[in-house]
Formats: structure tokens, sequence, C-alpha cells
């Protein structure tokens, strides 16, 4: 029998999808490690507007990290795009 489990959680929320839509010019990635109950990456991508206001477009919780931060979070920027 094969367990299924949630290895790796991607959220966006509709108004920062909406924001993103509009100014998606810049991006800022970060990620923590092991701050969280999980001991699990948690990677933050934030967008620039033009008056230079900083929103969330997304988190992630990641299973496992492969590339490193950047890649992961360049990785996950496409999907937004």
């Amino acid at each position: 029998m094969s367990l299924l489990q949630l290895e790796n959680l991607f959220f966006v929320h509709p108004t920062s999808w909406k924001i993103w839509r509009a100014f998606p010019h810049v991006l800022i990635i970060d990620a923590t490690y092991k701050t969280n109950k999980y001991n699990k990456p948690v990677v933050q991508i934030v967008g620039v507007t033009s008056t230079q206001k900083t929103f969330s477009v997304g988190f992630a919780l990641i299973h496992r990290e492969k590339g490193g931060p950047l890649y992961l979070g360049v990785k996950l920027s496409k999907f937004v795009a």
C-alpha cells in the first residue's frame, strides 16, 4: 500500500495575483530554513509596484530543495507568470 503525502505547497492570494499581473517586473525571493514546525524551507516571493510598494506574490512550503532558493523561486515564479 502506498501512502500519499503532500510534499510541496504553493499558494497565491487572488488579490496578490492581480497585483502581480499588473507589476511583473521585480521579484524578490527569500527562503527561510528550519524555522517552522516541520523544519522545511519556506520561500516567499515579493513583488514591487511602480510606486515602490512591496506586496506578497506567493509562498511555498518545500519538502526537498533542489538547486538553492533562487532556482526554486524562479521555478515558482514561472508558475505564477
